[in-house]
């Protein structure tokens, strides 16, 4: 990237890494960690990207508008009602996609939910429709959410989320070429092991 691309994306993009810190989620500060250190791998200053320890309703809709890659460790719950899919937060909080879909995020704001089997489609009376948390995050305002087909193995995730930062440099519009990237990378060092990499999707 060039050095007047790099400064002009770093100074329209800020960086938001969200994270619940609960035991079914040991490995949350690790990966907040290493997302952190691959964002800033290419000279990005630390003020870029700012660190949500305590997710609930009211930091993150304090937080949400002022930044445009938006990057979630938690658990989520898809519903059969696409409205009532929800990020759970800190001390049982949830807050919910049209809760979410009040918020004025950023033009072109990336969502990366790294959560488990987020793209997956609910039973129910819209099942035929192909409606998921990943593409109800987009419905809330995002121009691009990564998501997952199903239950992520922890340690994959991390590495998958940091080639991933690695290869999109803060460009937003570099969102699916650098999720490709990203699983090309550990699918040719895990061929034998698809459920590691092979279900990552980008909607946008």
């Amino acid at each position: 990237m060039s050095s007047k691309r790099r400064s002009t994306t770093e100074a329209e993009t800020r960086v938001l890494i969200a994270k619940v810190t609960r035991r079914d989620l040991r490995t949350a500060e690790i990966e907040t960690k290493v997302v952190k250190n691959a964002i800033c791998a290419g000279g990005v200053p630390d003020s870029v990207v700012c660190v949500l320890d305590k997710m609930s309703k009211e930091t993150l809709s304090a937080h949400l508008p002022d930044y445009n890659i938006q990057h979630f460790v938690c658990h989520a719950k898809a519903d059969i009602n696409p409205s009532e899919s929800a990020l759970l937060l800190t001390n049982g909080e949830k807050i919910v996609l049209s809760e979410l879909a009040r918020i004025r995020f950023r033009p072109g704001a990336l969502a990366y939910l790294s959560a488990c089997s987020t793209s997956v489609t609910q039973e129910g009376p819209w099942v035929d429709e192909g409606l998921t948390l990943t593409n109800a995050f987009q419905v809330a305002g995002f121009a691009w959410v990564v998501g997952t087909l199903w239950d992520a193995e922890a340690m994959s995730s991390i590495e998958i989320a940091e080639r991933f930062y690695l290869s999109l440099k803060l460009d937003v519009s570099q969102t699916a070429t650098a999720l490709q990237h990203a699983v090309m990378e550990v699918r040719d060092l895990r061929l034998e092991e698809p459920s590691l990499w092979a279900g990552y999707v980008c909607i946008g």
